[in-house]
């Protein structure tokens, strides 16, 4: 039973791998790192944050921009957070008022977007 035992468990060992694999495919490197936009949405009038703001990661499409990710500003200090990718880097962030006059009627702003490792901060105005 001894000598069955040592040559099943050297088997079973290296099938667990190959089976993980043909399930969810191997493991790549240098995929497609994502990286988070982070910032605020304030009102140019008060400088207060502004809530209800949809924040769009604008990337070059073959037909014009096109949405990568959407996120909305949130409380009082109006933040957001998107994901950008390494190979889809965002090159414009829209801003727009999508919720009518609940937090205030705001323009509609678009911006050119260069990651600097900062937080962005948007200021609308009614």
């Amino acid at each position: 039973m001894r000598l069955l035992a040592k040559p099943f468990l050297w088997l079973l060992t290296s099938a667990i791998p190959v089976f993980i694999a043909a399930c969810y495919g191997a493991p790549m490197e240098g995929g497609e790192a994502e990286k988070s936009v982070a910032g605020r949405v304030l009102s140019a009038l008060t400088g207060s944050g502004i809530s209800g703001i949809r924040v769009s990661c604008m990337v070059p499409g073959a037909e014009g921009p096109e949405v990568y990710d959407q996120a909305y500003s949130e409380g009082a200090d109006g933040e957001f957070l998107l994901w950008t990718s390494e190979y889809s880097p965002c090159e414009t962030l829209l801003f727009e008022d999508v919720d009518g006059a609940e937090n205030g009627a705001f323009q509609t702003l678009e911006m050119d977007y260069v990651d600097t490792g900062e937080d962005v901060t948007a200021e609308l105005v009614e």
